[in-house]
């Protein structure tokens, strides 16, 4: 049914009531109606009629947009660093929630399809390890001391650019300046959603960040936008290794004094008999050891790579990965003839608080 059409049926009631009213106040009887209207009855009538009117125009020329269109050409990623509260939301990665902003329903789909198409888990986690392993010495090749949390980005950078993604770099660039700017970018961004006017911030850091990651994935058809590619893989996995490796880690020195006041026992057994851990003790399944549902000890508390709905897309193998580079890191620093050391500070962090952790060279 056309618009006109409404508006005149619309007019014609309007009219209809207008003569039942003039016709009343007139004294005249019509037997359509039997009860008398007030005047109220007919300014009700009158405020409906014109809502009405109002609502059947806006629905066929609509007065103007909530907001404007977005632009062809951008993403929800760019669409959302282009206003303050969508840059608020950019880089919110948090446990339980995945690792893949879900808050762009037009994009959020087809975005999953195509990580899970790029990002394969490992056939060869051999291979996976070496990649760690040099990629820990590459970077202790380079410093004397810096930062623990600086020094687990590194690492888990260049872990996933040349193992996960598979990418070489662009030939003749200087890595060991794009890779420290790249690290630093991702968290400055992260730091700059959170400020209260992100918008020029964030624009900026986007910016000096895809040029930084471009270097390491210059393939734009499989890398169309790099930092989207590279935060579902780098945000929760370094916080992961870090994490495990402060749980884990042990000085040398010490540990050779326990190897020889105390005797061996054979760990592999007691890891893998059924007394101890259930059925099927060679398979890892971390639930487990939930013990009740809902307690502290629930799986958001637990699954780093969230659960349910916002699992990330690597859920199944992605705690191998985390597993087999916090490996590479404590092989490395526990040989008793190793040259660096890790410095342990006040507590455990998590994307902040790790101050007074480090990475130092022995002298």
């Amino acid at each position: 049914m056309s618009i006109d059409h409404d508006i005149a049926k619309t007019a014609n009631a309007a009219r209809d009531m207008r003569t039942l009213y003039s016709s009343r106040r007139c004294g005249r009887d019509l037997p359509h109606y039997e009860e008398q209207m007030t005047s109220f009855e007919f300014i009700a009538i009158i405020i409906l009629t014109a809502l009405a009117t109002v609502m059947l125009l806006t629905r066929g020329f609509p007065l103007a947009p909530l907001s404007p269109p977005p632009s062809p050409h951008l993403g929800c990623s760019d669409a959302r660093l282009s206003n303050p509260d969508g840059c608020a939301r950019y880089v919110e990665v948090d446990a339980g929630e995945g690792n893949v902003d879900r808050s762009c329903p037009r994009e959020h789909p087809p975005f999953v399809k195509a990580m899970r198409e790029l990002i394969k888990a490992p056939t060869n986690w051999t291979s996976f390890r070496d990649i760690a392993t040099l990629a820990v010495r590459y970077i202790l090749h380079r410093t004397e001391s810096e930062p623990f949390d600086f020094f687990v980005w590194q690492v888990t950078l260049q872990t996933i650019c040349s193992s996960l993604l598979q990418s070489p770099p662009t030939p003749g660039i200087d890595y060991w300046v794009h890779l420290r700017a790249a690290v630093h970018g991702i968290t400055q961004l992260w730091f700059a959603s959170r400020a209260a006017r992100p918008t020029q911030l964030c624009i900026t850091t986007s910016n000096t960040l895809h040029h930084d990651l471009r270097a390491f994935l210059p393939d734009i058809a499989r890398f169309p936008n790099p930092i989207d590619c590279m935060i579902p893989t780098y945000e929760t996995t370094w916080r992961v290794v870090a994490t495990l490796i402060a749980h884990m880690y042990h000085d040398p020195g010490y540990c050779n004094t326990l190897r020889n006041l105390y005797a061996a026992i054979y760990i592999e057994a007691a890891q893998r008999t059924a007394n101890a851990w259930g059925e099927e003790p060679g398979i890892w399944r971390l639930e487990r050891f939930i013990q009740v549902e809902g307690s502290a000890h629930s799986s958001a508390h637990l699954l780093a790579f969230g659960y349910g709905p916002g699992v990330c897309i690597a859920w199944e193998w992605a705690p191998m990965a985390a597993g087999l580079i916090a490996a590479a890191i404590l092989y490395t620093f526990g040989d008793p003839s190793g040259h660096y050391n890790i410095v342990k500070g006040p507590r455990v962090g998590d994307r902040q608080g790790w101050k007074g952790w480090k990475v130092t060279k022995v002298v």
